[in-house]
């Protein structure tokens, strides 16, 4: 995703050759492509897999990650965490940043058996819940992508 200064940020997943353990990474670079810094998480969770990032209007990040829970992590500019909330969710596929600084969250609540509901929820700026929503239409598998 290309950041307000004009550079990149990425997030993706990294292994550890000796303890073979992942970690989400997030990568910031210049516009040229040129790594100005990088962070690692994962002490918080197990086998984690970044989904998704939006650039907050501060220039801070907000992204989630998915392992055996859903974590949502707040960074500053320059990917320190601010903080990190268990939702608890089955995955958060799209983040949206609200006129209150507060954000929307979309995706989807894992049920038993498998299945799954569509999930919206509205989150303050510091992640806690102010609101949250799951849809069943009666499918086995129901899930929002993206909000827009």
């Amino acid at each position: 995703m290309q950041t307000i200064d004009n550079g990149f940020i990425q997030l993706g997943r990294s292994k550890d050759s000796i303890s073979l353990e992942h970690r989400v990474i997030l990568i910031k670079t210049d516009s040229s492509g040129a790594m100005e810094w990088s962070r690692e998480f994962g002490d918080q969770f197990d086998d984690p897999n970044g989904v998704f990032i939006l650039q907050a209007a501060d220039s801070g990040y907000i992204f989630s990650c998915h392992s055996y829970a859903t974590l949502i992590i707040r960074t500053n500019s320059n990917g320190d965490t601010v903080w990190t909330k268990n939702y608890n969710a089955g995955l958060i596929s799209s983040i949206l940043q609200t006129n209150d600084n507060g954000f929307i969250l979309a995706g989807r609540f894992d049920t038993l058996g498998g299945g799954a509901n569509a999930l919206f929820c509205k989150i303050d700026s510091l992640g806690n819940i102010i609101w949250s929503h799951v849809f069943d239409g009666g499918s086995a598998v129901e899930e929002c992508v993206n909000v827009i």
